[in-house]
């Protein structure tokens, strides 16, 4: 051989090793290390379930499970692309409201369980000649995207949000295998259902129209079974132990079931670090200093902050009675402002008019004229009308007398400049003479329906009070400036009988009453002070603690994740340490974190809770809390369902590895990693025989406190009343006006749960049933839902009745609810399917150790 030749077989030996080794690294390694994670260092592959000879094992259910996860997103993602190119939902459904996918055509929620029915079904519907190729998951999925989506688009689709774990064959075979179960368990079910909606006969209809919209009021005392077990045998047969041991050795146990279980659910410990923010708020309000809180105040205020509505700014001037109430010569709220310097002098001159306006009220005031025409009359209250009516017609004529012969001096007053307020006045009181003059009768008119007031004999009264004192001197100038204001009165005062004269009379009394109150002049002179302007903002002690939560809010959110990120170093950095001695015998694992001295000196909580189950862990508050990451959406994953885990959709969080969740409504931020752990297992007898005994006494126990309770109801039947039955020592466990309650509660569309009553214990359907199925006035007895009490109940109302409720039925939006409710036939018939398919097919579920 030449060694051209011999070279070329070499390179063609090498090629294959290099073709050989890659298929193994590709191939085989993935699937030996899937292998390996899946059953770990000295475990195997247990089985879960055994049905017409094929054994269903762990690793092919988790490895179902998470391919029916992906799929479900996957299909979102495409019902969400078919929507965005403008599909209309042909398989899958849209809320209309948010436009969120709501489902897909398949089942939603993966878990093991499923997936066990899922494959069950499926290897059924296919023996009883139901066929599903790859030409019709195909045509499914091209009515799924209402062919807006190539085959390549889709495809490419599904690499990319499973990460390249699932191609074309991995997803058909999904969908077939769980549209064979759906389309298997819809032939079964055709019976009781149809599409969405059960079979109900107009009787059953009626029913649960009953059981919706009827309630009961009772009365009712609970025998407690615990009661009677010190009467029952304390060492019952090893045939009755074994037997009892052996039916719920792999049932975990359930507070609401009366099924003894023994087998022990994971438990753990944990350690965390609480954030609570308002603690960091108050610690941030401390180192607030007064002046730096009042400065904060200053500078909001100087932006425009803190200012109070028009509405709610209190006038000063309206508390005060010296200055509600005005002298003579004061102008009210329909004066112009020009005229108050003019008035003044008046005001201050303490002359007989405003005495009179200060003794007695304004509307209240009777002119000299009107006494003198009542006395007249003999104060006749038949003529009042008529003297009033007189005096006001007289009044009206003296004032346009007295308009025309101040005529000239209102023109001398005019020329005078020392007081300025005068020309505004004599300006304005020509106007008004004008205006007198052009409507001299309608004004006489007007005058004549207003009544006489204290303001018009005041008025009346004007000139002689100007006189000077004897042996005063007398100034020219002074005197023509009292005349200006004589006159500038006048036709302002004028100037309010011709417009309040056209109201009726009454209204114009409440209006003279009402000016000393509304006057602007008060508010518009003290509107410049400082007081007044002051009044106009929120006061600094109203806003101070709304100011110091302002202030504190940014630092304690950030003094908070500071301290957060400093504990969450240090426990990731232990993490990271202990990973890399694990396993290592030789290896000296790092020195654990001291989180206690750490909280202290971050300003956070310490706290170790546990050992805990994923039942126990509801009564601590870190329970409400859910992963930080998830905390905004609609798939928040609880702290419970983190540390515990859900099978294939969240694995379980290991050892000492920091988590990090929040109660957004508390404002709490927790810090957590995992301290210890025990997995699931089932003890032996004899570690909890004891525990054993006592299931089969409570058993034992329950038949006498039924006969217990069935006595009483018997006696009441009888005559007696329940509250004279009850024991002195058991007043505790009798009940009176429970209620009303409803058989069943809606508690979302096509969603029912049990009625709630809060008083009695964990009540179940046995319950509900014996309560509104009994004769009015008949004692019944019925358990709670795990029969740890037995009821005997005497109902004592039953309301709305069933005539008033047969007029409600009749409207078809009252009755709609109650078509979607399964009648109890329905719900027997379809767990007998489930029993029978179980007995066809051999069917086992086992619960190897650890899961």
């Amino acid at each position: 051989m030449n060694p051209l030749e011999l070279f070329r077989r070499n390179q063609k030996v090498m090629m294959t090793g290099l073709i050989l080794l890659a298929m193994f690294a590709f191939v085989v390694l993935p699937a030996v290390s899937q292998y390996m994670r899946s059953s770990g260092p000295g475990m195997t592959d247990p089985v879960l379930a055994e049905f017409e000879g094929v054994s269903l094992n762990a690793s092919r259910v988790s490895a179902f499970t998470r391919n029916h996860y992906s799929t479900v997103q996957y299909l979102r993602k495409l019902a969400q692309l078919t929507i965005s190119r403008g599909g209309t939902p042909e398989i899958f459904t849209v809320d209309p409201q948010t436009q969120q996918i709501q489902s897909v055509g398949i089942q939603q929620t993966p878990s093991d369980e499923l997936s066990i029915r899922t494959l069950q079904f499926a290897t059924l519907a296919q023996q009883k000649g139901l066929e599903l190729d790859d030409t019709s998951i195909r045509s499914w999925l091209d009515r799924f995207t209402n062919g807006l989506i190539t085959e390549r688009q889709r495809y490419s689709l599904l690499r990319s949000e499973t990460n390249n774990q699932m191609g074309e064959y991995q997803l058909l075979d999904m969908l077939r295998k769980q549209l064979l179960a759906q389309l298997y368990f819809q032939a079964a079910n055709a019976s009781v259902s149809i599409g969405g909606m059960p079979l109900l006969s107009p009787l059953d209809h009626w029913t649960n129209f009953l059981k919706l919209n009827q309630q009961a009021t009772i009365n009712a005392y609970g025998v407690l079974v615990n009661d009677f077990v010190p009467k029952t045998n304390a060492n019952p047969s090893e045939s009755s132990v074994v037997a009892l041991y052996e039916a719920g050795k792999d049932r975990f146990p359930n507070n609401q079931s009366p099924e003894p279980g023994f087998r022990r659910r994971e438990s753990a410990s944990f350690e965390y670090l609480l954030a609570d923010l308002q603690s960091f708020r108050d610690a941030a309000a401390e180192k607030l200093t007064e002046e730096e809180i009042r400065a904060e105040y200053d500078r909001r205020k100087a932006g425009g902050a803190f200012v109070l509505p028009d509405d709610v700014i209190t006038e000063p001037s309206v508390t005060e009675p010296a200055t509600t109430e005005p002298s003579e010569g004061q102008p009210t709220g329909d004066q112009p402002e020009s005229d108050t310097p003019a008035a003044e002098p008046e005001m201050k001159s303490g002359d007989a008019s405003e005495k009179t306006s200060d003794e007695t009220p304004a509307p209240e005031e009777k002119p000299a004229g009107a006494e003198k025409t009542a006395e007249m009359e003999g104060d006749d209250t038949a003529n009042e009308k008529v003297a009033e009516e007189k005096v006001a017609e007289e009044a009206a004529q003296k004032r346009a007398m007295q308009v025309g012969s101040f005529a000239n001096e209102i023109e001398a007053a005019s020329k005078l400049d020392e007081q300025p307020a005068n020309e505004t006045a004599d300006g304005e009181g020509k106007a008004e003479a004008d205006s007198e003059e052009t409507s001299a009768e309608e004004t006489e008119d007007n005058a004549s329906e207003k009544p006489a007031t204290g303001e018009e004999s005041a008025e009346e009264e004007a000139p002689s009070d100007k006189q000077p004192a004897e042996g005063e001197a007398v100034d020219e100038e002074d005197q023509a400036s009292r005349v200006g204001e004589r006159a500038v009165q006048l036709v302002a005062m004028q100037a309010d009988a011709s417009t309040e004269g056209e109201q009726a009379p009454a209204e114009a009394d409440q209006a003279t009453a009402a000016e000393p109150e509304t006057t602007d002049e008060p508010a518009a002179e003290k509107a410049d002070a400082p007081a007044t302007e002051e009044s106009r903002y929120q006061p600094f002690e109203d806003v101070r603690d709304q100011i110091v939560e302002s202030m504190v809010e940014e630092p304690a959110r950030q003094a908070r994740d500071e301290a957060l990120a400093k504990a969450r170093v240090v426990m990731k950095k232990y993490f990271s340490q202990r990973a890399l001695t694990d396993g290592d015998e030789s290896a000296e694992p790092p020195p654990r974190p001291n989180l206690e001295a750490l909280a202290k000196d971050l300003g956070l909580t310490h706290r170790q809770i546990g050992p805990h189950t994923i039942v126990s862990l509801e009564n601590e508050p870190i329970n409400d809390s859910v992963d930080e990451s998830t905390a905004l959406t609609r798939q928040a994953i609880p702290f419970a369902v983190m540390m515990f885990g859900l099978g294939e959709q969240v694995i379980k969080q290991p050892k000492f590895r920091p988590i990090d969740t929040v109660d957004l409504g508390a404002e709490r931020h927790y810090l957590t990693w995992k301290t210890d752990e025990t997995e699931a297992y089932t003890p032996e007898l004899d570690d909890i025989r004891d525990e054993v005994v006592q299931a089969i006494r409570i058993k034992e126990a329950r038949v006498l406190a039924e006969q217990e309770a069935k006595a009483i109801a018997k006696q009441i039947s009888e005559g007696a009343k329940l509250e004279d039955l009850v024991p002195e020592d058991r007043q505790d466990n009798f009940y009176q006006e429970v209620g009303p309650f409803s058989w069943y509660n809606m508690v979302g569309f096509g969603q029912f749960s049990i009625g709630n009553v809060p008083e009695l214990d964990s009540v179940g359907p046995d319950f509900m049933k014996a309560v509104f199925t009994a004769e009015d006035d008949e004692a019944v007895v019925s358990a709670n839902q795990p029969e740890r009490v037995y009821y005997v109940v005497q109902r004592q109302s039953l309301l709305p009745t069933s005539k008033d409720l047969q007029a409600i039925f009749k409207q078809p939006g009252q009755r709609t609810m109650a078509m979607f409710m399964p009648s109890e036939e329905a719900t027997e018939i379809q767990q007998g399917f489930y029993d029978t398919i179980d007995e066809e097919t051999g069917f086992i579920r086992y619960q190897p150790e650890g899961f």
